[in-house]
């Protein structure tokens, strides 16, 4: 008698599945791809200036060769004709604009892909002469060469170096 109830036992246990062993995996799975997601999104988001922020980042702006220097400018992004950027924004709202972009407007320069315009209304586009050679504009941050368009958009954090040049 006792070994048919130890028969009837041994039928009566549920038969295992793949999946009954793999969703408990599975479910980690996605909450750890899920936690990687938050933290990327967390550490890749732009570092634009706050309340109270007082950052400097020296800038350049050079033509064949040759430094130019540029006027004290108005805005939360600004230089006082030291050659460097000044960003102090009074609002949050503020900080979120203080892009390269608004400095160089704020001066005076224009920058598209591959052409500078300056204050004064020369242009130099790629291909122009710059001495016995064509030249070509680059734009780099912290000596990393960078599309126009990542460059202005660029928020300049305090220590950065910024470059434009037509050479």
């Amino acid at each position: 008698m006792a070994s048919k109830r130890k028969a009837q036992k041994e039928t009566m246990k549920p038969t295992r599945r793949p999946w009954d062993r793999l969703w408990p995996w599975a479910f980690g799975g996605v909450v750890v791809a899920g936690v990687a997601v938050v933290a990327y999104g967390i550490l890749n988001r732009p570092a634009y200036p706050r309340v109270g922020a007082h950052w400097h980042a020296p800038f350049s702006v050079e033509i064949c060769g040759r430094a130019l220097g540029f006027p004290p400018s108005p805005g939360n992004v600004h230089t006082h004709g030291d050659g460097v950027i000044h960003v102090h924004p009074e609002t949050d709202e503020e900080g979120r604009q203080a892009t390269l972009e608004a400095f160089f407007r704020s001066i005076g320069v224009s920058l598209s892909d591959g052409a500078l315009v300056l204050p004064d209304g020369r242009r130099f586009r790629n291909g122009d002469r710059c001495g016995q050679r064509p030249g070509r504009l680059r734009v780099s941050v912290n000596g990393r060469e960078m599309t126009v368009g990542e460059f202005l958009r660029h928020y300049p954090q305090d220590g950065d170096r910024i470059r434009v040049s037509f050479e």
